[in-house]
């Protein structure tokens, strides 16, 4: 009996001891398990929106740890390999809730997703884990993007328009963009359109409007562009994105949406083989008028004759326009200043405007004919050549060739309107001036007048030359192997180039996109870019001029391209330079937010 009771409270002793190993061992499981856990904000969305994720996790906190220095937490973040396999993680947020009481630990982490769904359909986000502990698989359903079939318009949404899709090398063609959402934005950004073979520039800011779709109130973000395609054939343009973070009114809380515009395709034709002019210039609009000093028809020996040229034309930047010819008479000298091209910003593009001023001086007594000036150009709305003419001038010099008359130099009027129909008309093309026949002899008088001037102006040129190679010195040189563009580099360039000048005409608009992503805030100038845009369209134009079509000359137009394609490749060289000297001082981000919390 006594034999019996010992055994049977052994028995229980065995059996007490076994329960409380299995309940320590199921409550260290379920604590184990409580350490990292993962939800939702939702588990059923709309395509094109985003959910949050939050993952929850215990930390340690050992004797080592600082405030002052949440590092020395040590704290490895979930392994999101194979979450993003369905899902795009826009924002990673990590925050720390340190609490110890009592010499107890309740310090927690919690990482928070931002995550975007790539399908539609039934979708799971899945187990997360952080050293031995592991989260619970979520399921997700994600629903079609809220514009049905009875025509309901997305929260947001992106639409874009061409005004044309057809047109020729070097033609503006006019792209627009907007941006359509419903409920208060906090902040977002628009990619800009980009492609290696069209130059692609913003017209003025963007524009801020509402509109209703539909019955339903929309703001709206409009943005336009022109874009000159600089090859021949098919443009593909791709889809621009918008990705931003609205609030919702229901719930108050942040929601990120996402919208995508359709590919857009556009045929860009080669100049037409009918073309006559020396330069391809495919305009909308072109006016071309000119003033001058005086307006008297005799002029004393000595005294200088002011022609200025002001050319204006509606689509194509200020640097593309031809400079005009200065004609070789003898008897009368030329001097032309520096050009001053412009480009502004208009609802239907760029207007660009050019000035030339050439001063004329008169070496001997006479009657002189300055031939009249012509530019062809291709009208892009009616789809033909037109010629706009400006009618040369007769001058007749008096005086002995002893005496020099000394009449000041008045200043130019302002420039009169051309009689109506006149400036549009075509024209024949003008006949080149003779050269000039050897110099003779001249009044001691004119050389000391001509003198002055020549001297004045060179003297002009020393010092601008000066002052550059003094700014030019003080810059730090700057190795080779550092001259970097990413994906398009200056020897690459000057490689091809080597073998087919031509091949910059499709390279540099290339370099110029990846040098907006780089640089950021250190832009390149705007005196840089127009002299680069100028040197291109010289070489567009051998590359698309009556020569390259004729065949003729073609040795002589090589040599032309290849002396125009060194000149492309030091200011490339020079602003490669300049970028890795300013570096250091931070790169901006490649697409500008819409709006800032």
């Amino acid at each position: 009996m006594v034999v019996l009771s010992a055994q049977l409270t052994q028995t229980l002793r065995r059996v007490n001891t076994l329960f409380v190993l299995l309940t320590h061992l199921f409550i260290a499981q379920f604590a184990q398990a409580a350490k990292l856990e993962a939800n939702v904000d939702r588990t059923e969305i709309h395509a094109n929106e985003s959910l949050s994720l939050n993952v929850i996790g215990e930390i340690a906190v050992d004797s080592a740890f600082s405030l002052f220095d949440l590092n020395s937490l040590n704290v490895k973040a979930p392994d999101t390999t194979e979450l993003e396999k369905d899902f795009e993680v826009v924002d990673r947020q990590q925050n720390y809730k340190v609490q110890i009481i009592n010499n107890v630990n309740e310090s927690v982490i919690n990482w928070t997703y931002t995550l975007m769904p790539k399908r539609e359909g039934r979708l799971t986000i899945p187990a997360l884990s952080v050293g031995d502990d592991t989260t619970q698989p979520i399921a997700i359903s994600v629903l079609p993007e809220q514009s049905d079939k009875s025509g309901v318009k997305s929260e947001v949404y992106l639409e874009t328009e061409v005004d044309t899709t057809t047109g020729y090398v070097q033609q503006q063609v006019l792209m627009t963009v907007r941006l359509f959402y419903a409920n208060d934005l906090v902040r977002g950004e628009l990619d800009h359109p980009d492609h290696s073979d069209a130059l692609i520039r913003q017209l003025g800011k963007q524009r801020e409007f509402s509109r209703y779709v539909e019955g339903r109130h929309y703001k709206v973000v409009e943005r336009k562009y022109a874009v000159f395609a600089v090859k021949a054939g098919k443009l593909e343009l791709s889809p621009l994105q918008f990705i931003g973070s609205f609030v919702e009114p229901r719930t108050g809380r942040a929601i990120t949406r996402r919208a995508n515009t359709q590919p857009i395709t556009l045929d860009i034709l080669p100049p037409p083989d009918s073309f006559s002019g020396s330069t391809w210039l495919p305009l909308q609009s072109y006016n071309l008028q000119q003033s001058w000093s005086t307006e008297a028809l005799e002029l004393p020996l000595g005294q200088t004759l002011t022609r200025t040229l002001h050319q204006q034309a509606l689509g194509q930047e200020g640097v593309n326009l031809p400079p005009i010819n200065t004609p070789v008479i003898d008897g009368l000298k030329f001097y032309s200043e520096p050009s001053q091209p412009d480009t502004q910003d208009a609802p239907l593009g760029v207007t660009g405007s050019r000035k030339d001023v050439q001063m004329i001086v008169a070496t001997r007594p006479g009657v002189y004919q300055l031939p009249d000036i012509e530019v062809v150009w291709w009208d892009v709305v009616n789809n033909q050549e037109r010629a706009t003419r400006l009618p040369g001038r007769t001058i007749t010099v008096t005086g002995d060739g002893q005496t020099v008359a000394a009449a000041p130099i008045t200043a130019s009027p302002a420039p009169p309107e051309p009689p109506p129909g006149e400036a549009n008309q075509p024209h024949t093309l003008p006949t080149t001036a003779s050269s000039e026949p050897p110099e003779q002899s001249f009044p001691a008088t004119h050389f000391v007048w001509t003198g002055l001037f020549a001297a004045a102006w060179l003297i002009t040129c020393a010092l601008w030359y000066r002052d550059r190679n003094r700014r030019l010195s003080l810059a730090t040189p700057v190795a080779t192997s550092e001259l970097n563009t990413e994906t398009l580099t200056y020897r690459d360039m000057k490689k091809k180039a080597q073998a087919d000048p031509y091949v910059l005409a499709q390279l540099v608009p290339n370099w110029i996109a990846q040098h907006h992503l780089r640089s950021g805030s250190n832009q390149m100038s705007d005196t840089l870019y127009a002299d680069i845009r100028q040197v291109l369209n010289a070489l567009q134009s051998l590359r698309y001029g009556p020569a390259s079509r004729s065949g003729a000359d073609e040795k002589i137009a090589r040599e032309q391209a290849r002396s125009l394609a060194t000149q492309l490749l030091k200011h490339i060289e020079m602003e490669e330079k300049r970028l890795v000297r300013q570096n250091e001082k931070g790169r901006g981000s490649p697409l500008p937010d819409l709006y800032t919390p």
